[in-house]
């Protein structure tokens, strides 16, 4: 438009050109109303010059001169004009969940060349490259970088990351976030979800991209699927890792006594588990992996023990699983076995175990575990004392002064008799004084009677056992044990209880011994004939001459040992110990089972039970040396020397401590509360103790970066209180009260927690430390495999869809657009009343005047 007519228009600055800028009445009419009011204009000129003298062509210009004058005021009168409106555009918003936890190291994705990492098939080998799951994820973000950068200017990008918490992403140059280490321990989606929401409040969300592996610590709340719902917003997820549940073996726990004597069989209890299912019915083979399962799904795994310092295989065990699953995730399968192992000289010792997994197994880091042992080379310190030479008597006092690694004395106790002295070490009778009870680490108390003892030697004899943590062995006798001493202060030390003045009750028949799953766990009553087994390496690193691959030490029990029809077998007295009748902290490691008929129950046959800091051992017979008929002493020597050393060892690890500080459980979980006692077992330590004592809780650093001590950053400081033991009072007064002191830590985070006690006067005498290994209950690793079907229910769940890794780049064609427009009148210019207007209506005026003058009308 020339700039005259704006200006006539008063149309400065206005663009008539813009698409905003339009034209229309104040007073709008229909398209219809314009073809009748410009007849109504023409009746009307007409009937105005209908009378006229003019000729034909002069009365029809009048008449078109009267018509447009009258349209040109009906024009202005519904009031012309333009107007100029503003549209505002609202861009929606994308979130993008990163998912950065623990599970996304594990290396199941598929690699380079694009072959799947697992195939999820019983005993297949990975197939392809595989690289881990955080490494696709890196990949796949570089290559969706262009789209990202390019939709980001048309719509918000919102980068967040996400596993225990959420916290924000900070966009890189690439339009990619910058990533850390994926370290979180658990996965919480329905958290970062209701966060991205919380995040594009008041902005239209698109949809909501989530990257992760699917295995989630808890399900997405209905809550939350609810709002996303209602609010037409989608869930887009792309998968990382394997579709196909990849297997995977891990070392959860290997527990160790810690202290052990030289030439010793040393129990390792191992704890493994088995995620990741197998197919319907297939058995694992191949790769250093035992093909001997049975059932579906079934598999077996071989465990072995080696010692870091020379690569020798003490011990090896094929562990069986049952079955996890068909062809699926499945639960989480356990199993658990004892690897023994034997060192012949002193000294500190780090052994690893190993789960043997060459084939497809998802962590490798998982397959071993470490245990530290410090082997100390003297003698066990054994003291017999028994009221009469039984048989039981002759054979263990026999076996006991042929046994080189044990120091023993044996005595013969009756009332009103002179002690009769056996043994490898001379004494002149029964313990009198606290130090020379503390000379040995097991007492084995026979069928003696109580009136043998004073009262004192009772009292330090209870004390040795439960402050000073030797190991106490009953064998049950016709005479004295266990009626006679239940009126006496070793009661408590009895692992079973029964109404006061009632006998013990007796088999009416033979019985014979089979075990329980503890004794397998706790390395006693292996009466298998042993094989080979690797005790020192015979040149540099390599293996003894004499090792195995088969199990270190053979079958754990000797079924004829159970079996009646062999006659030898049969114990012809057993005392027969209800289960019922237990204490609560008892455990049974054989039962008597009947002979003869099969009506009765099992009772307990050796128990044990932890007392204070010792152990408690009960024999319920004395005719173990009937087994001589069917193997020699052979089984009989087994019986008891393993009994002993178990209680040896576990007092060889309070031995010569000033203090001993323990963790209850030693593995916690995270939340759960975790009891440290701390005993004083020196005694000037404990006239001195103050009322309380710090104890520091380091954590332990393992792998790179680590320092020599493995110690890493402090979590706490726990102050143990003193608090007096039950029955204290009755002998050391108020000092006794002070021996104990407990404390309670809640650990916040797993990982392995050193415990030092840093009391100035405690820490002079040497460190007092434990360990306490505290897990997550929804640790990421303890289901490694991906979980793709739940990411599939979140997409279909809200209207969202999957999208594959290859295809994320072209997510903007899947998630659609939520971007508002709003539109409003910014300006208005009226047209009728512009200068131009008024030109016009004296312009028609005047025209319409002047031809009136000129044919002389007027």
């Amino acid at each position: 438009m020339p700039d005259w007519i704006s200006g006539l228009l008063r149309l400065q600055g206005l663009d008539t050109k813009s698409p905003f800028v339009r034209f229309d009445f104040a007073a709008p009419v229909a398209l219809w109303h314009w073809p009748l009011l410009a007849a109504c204009a023409l009746a009307a000129a007409w009937w105005c010059y209908r009378k006229s003298e003019l000729r034909a062509g002069q009365r029809v210009v009048m008449v078109l001169l009267r018509a447009a004058l009258l349209m040109l005021l009906v024009l202005l009168l519904l009031g012309p004009r333009l107007s100029r409106s503003s549209e505002v555009v609202e861009s929606d918003t994308v979130a993008v969940l990163v998912d950065r936890s623990a599970s996304l190291a594990i290396a199941d994705a598929p690699g380079a060349n694009g072959a799947t990492a697992a195939t999820g098939v019983a005993g297949a080998s990975l197939a392809g490259k595989r690289e881990t799951r955080e490494q696709q994820l890196r990949a796949m973000l570089a290559a969706a970088s262009k789209s990202f950068a390019t939709t980001a200017e048309g719509r918000k990008i919102v980068f967040l990351g996400f596993d225990s918490a959420t916290s924000d992403l900070t966009a890189g140059p690439a339009g990619v976030p910058k990533l850390g280490e994926p370290t979180g321990v658990r996965t919480d989606l329905d958290a970062a979800l209701v966060t991205a929401m919380a995040r594009a409040a008041g902005r239209p969300l698109a949809g909501i991209l989530v990257l992760s592996d699917g295995r989630l610590s808890e399900p997405v709340s209905r809550a939350t699927l609810r709002k996303l719902e209602a609010s037409r917003v989608g869930i887009f997820p792309v998968p990382l890792g394997s579709g196909e549940p990849a297997e995977d073996i891990a070392v959860r726990s290997a527990e160790s006594p810690g202290i052990a004597f030289v030439s010793d069989t040393v129990p390792i209890r191992v704890d493994l588990t088995r995620a990741g299912g197998l197919s319907q019915g297939g058995n694992a083979a191949g790769g250093g992996v035992s093909g001997t399962g049975s059932g579906a799904g079934a598999r077996s795994v071989d465990v072995e023990l080696v010692d870091t310092a020379t690569g020798t295989v003490l011990d090896t065990r094929t562990v069986e699983f049952p079955a996890t699953g068909t062809g699926g995730t499945g639960a989480v399968a356990t199993a658990s076995t004892t690897l023994v192992g034997i060192a012949t000289t002193p000294g500190k010792r780090t052994w690893v175990v190993r789960a043997k997994t060459e084939a497809a197994d998802l962590i490798a880091e998982n397959d071993t575990r470490t245990v530290e042992l410090d082997f100390t080379d003297r003698p066990l310190r054994v003291l017999y004392v028994d009221g009469y030479p039984r048989w039981e008597y002759r054979y263990l006092k026999n076996l006991l002064a042929r046994e080189k690694s044990v120091e023993f004395a044996a005595l013969l106790l009756s009332p009103g008799r002179r002690y009769i002295q056996e043994g490898t070490n001379a004494v002149e009778g029964a313990p009198t004084t606290k130090d020379e009870w503390d000379a040995y680490d097991v007492i084995i108390m026979g069928d003696v009677k109580p009136e043998v003892f004073s009262g004192e030697q009772i009292e330090q004899l209870r004390r040795r056992v439960t402050e000073g943590g030797a190991g106490l062995l009953w064998i049950a006798g016709t005479s004295a044990v266990p009626d006679a001493w239940r009126s006496t202060r070793l009661v408590d030390l009895l692992p079973f209880a029964s109404p006061p003045g009632k006998a013990m009750l007796m088999w009416d028949q033979d019985v014979t011994m089979r075990p329980t799953l503890l004794a397998d766990r706790l390395n006693v009553l292996r009466l298998a004939d042993p094989i080979a087994v690797n005790t020192e390496p015979r040149g540099s690193g390599a293996p003894a001459a004499d090792a195995t691959s088969g199990t270190g030490f053979g079958e754990f029990w000797n079924p004829a040992v159970s079996d009646p029809a062999s006659g030898w077998s049969r114990l012809r007295w057993a005392q027969r110990i209800e289960r019922t009748a237990l204490k609560p902290a008892a455990e049974v490691l054989a039962e008597a089972a009947p002979a003869v008929t099969s009506d009765a129950n099992p009772s307990a046959l050796v128990s044990t039970m932890r007392f204070g800091s010792g152990r408690i051992i009960y024999v319920a017979t004395d005719e173990i040396w009937r087994y001589r008929y069917g193997r020699g002493e052979d089984l009989t020597e087994r019986f008891w020397l393993q009994l002993v050393r178990l209680l040896g060892r576990e007092a060889a690890a309070r031995a010569g401590r000033p203090a001993l500080l323990e963790a209850l459980p030693a593995r916690g979980t995270v939340g759960q509360p975790v009891s440290f006692t701390l005993t004083l077992l020196d005694q000037a330590l404990i006239e001195a103790a103050p009322a309380r004592i710090a104890v520091k809780l380091t954590e332990r650093k393992t792998g790179e970066g680590a320092g020599a001590s493995g110690d890493g950053d402090a979590l706490a400081v726990v102050d143990l209180v003193a608090a007096a033991e039950p029955g204290a009072g009755a002998v050391g007064g108020a000092s006794a009260g002070r021996r104990v002191f407990t404390g309670t830590w809640i650990p916040q985070a797993s990982g392995t927690v050193t415990a030092n006690v840093i009391d100035p006067g405690l820490a002079a005498r040497g460190a007092i430390a434990t360990e306490v290994v505290v897990t997550s209950p929804d640790d990421e690793l303890r289901r490694p495999e991906a979980d793709h079907a739940a990411l599939a229910e979140l997409a279909q769940a809200t209207g969202g869809t999957v999208i594959a890794p290859a295809n994320l780049a072209k997510w903007q064609e899947l998630v659609p657009k939520r971007e508002i427009r709003q539109t409003s009148v910014a300006e208005v210019r009226t047209l009728w009343d512009t200068p131009l207007a008024l030109m016009l209506v004296v312009l028609l005026l005047t025209a319409e005047w002047s031809l009136r003058r000129l044919l002389r009308m007027v």
